[in-house]
């Protein structure tokens, strides 16, 4: 099913409400909580894809220690509608306690999400990521031949990877799950996009797959591929919504504006040190906002040459109706439609 609970209860959708009428007012400080949390649980990985701006990270890795996981759990979750577990530069099966970490999600009644490269989602991990049940699962294979999918996910072996997500939807089939909804991800690149059709028409016929989707290419601060510019646009001016609805942490506890802030290069504080209360209406979150919302975007670095979620009435209107895990399920349909009717504005990671 892809409308959650959540979109019908009031509490929340006064959230949403209050959050998108903060950001239409151009409001500095905001009385909604969250909505969403992107958490990098830790920012090691295995792979080198010709996207991400790993190459350029100055951060050291490590990983999310468990108890500061529960903490942020515990802060945020009257307020939270999906907490996704794919922030920043890491692989989120490389952490030991993934499992648990899922576990204490629900255990809390917050929706949580997962994506992985699934290079390694063998046979144990998949049957405990199973038996946690996550509520989304996003897996991110970039490619239907191995030519391809190995020239994009550097470090993957294609005939390895392809077998553990066939493996995982045939156990999540076989055992009779529908969670977590599972969606496998192309991003629609220049270096892919002769595959789209093939991908989506491999991946549609195992009924494990809940969906596929061709998820539009990302600018990621650092990363040598990127796509290019559309000079007709100004990005300078364009302001999102996601510093009124959303948060970022890296696995050290660290609190970024935006999730494309992959590498924290402008932290706004620490919730090891400070509360996210705090911490979400802090004089650098005000600050920040302020900037986008009077058209000073080139002031912040992490912003300047974003291409942006394009925050348009429907975009703000399904910010309000929907919660974040239905965005989250819906967006594979929204951004099929979106390119039949040449409508580029949306581009939610």
């Amino acid at each position: 099913m892809i409308i959650d609970s959540n979109t019908f209860s009031l509490t929340r959708f006064r959230n949403r409400l209050r959050s998108v009428r903060s950001y239409v007012n151009g409001d500095t400080e905001v009385t909604s909580g969250p909505v969403e949390l992107i958490i990098e649980i830790t920012s090691v990985c295995n792979l080198a894809c010709i996207m991400c701006p790993r190459n350029v990270m100055v951060r050291p890795d490590g990983y999310m220690a468990l108890e500061l996981f529960k903490s942020i759990v515990d802060q945020i979750k009257d307020t939270v509608e999906l907490i996704y577990l794919s922030g920043g530069l890491g692989e989120p099966l490389v952490h030991p306690d993934l499992t648990e970490m899922i576990d204490y999600c629900r255990l809390q009644n917050v929706r949580v999400g997962v994506s992985t490269n699934a290079t390694l989602l063998k046979r144990e991990i998949a049957g405990r990521i199973l038996d946690a049940g996550p509520d989304i699962l996003l897996l991110s294979l970039d490619g239907a031949t191995k030519e391809t999918h190995e020239s994009i996910r550097v470090g993957s072996v294609f005939e390895r990877t392809m077998g553990n997500v066939e493996y995982f939807l045939e156990e999540k089939e076989r055992r009779g799950r529908s969670r977590p909804y599972t969606i496998c991800q192309m991003v629609h690149m220049p270096s892919n996009q002769h595959e789209a059709d093939e991908f989506d028409k491999k991946w549609r016929a195992f009924k494990g797959v809940d969906d596929v989707r061709l998820k539009t290419f990302l600018d990621l601060q650092g990363a040598e591929y990127t796509p290019e510019k559309d000079d007709a646009e100004d990005h300078h001016k364009l302001s999102c919504i996601l510093p009124w609805r959303q948060i970022s942490i890296d696995f050290d506890g660290t609190m970024a504006l935006c999730c494309r802030d992959l590498d924290f290069r402008d932290p706004i504080g620490n919730v090891k040190d400070t509360p996210i209360s705090e911490l979400w209406n802090s004089q650098k979150m005000q600050h920040r906002r302020g900037c986008l919302a009077s058209g000073k975007k080139a002031e912040l670095d992490i912003c300047r040459d974003c291409s942006t979620i394009k925050t348009t009435p429907v975009t703000r209107m399904g910010a309000i109706t929907l919660d974040a895990l239905s965005i989250r399920k819906s967006l594979p349909y929204i951004e099929k439609l979106a390119k039949k009717l040449n409508f580029n504005a949306l581009d939610y990671d």
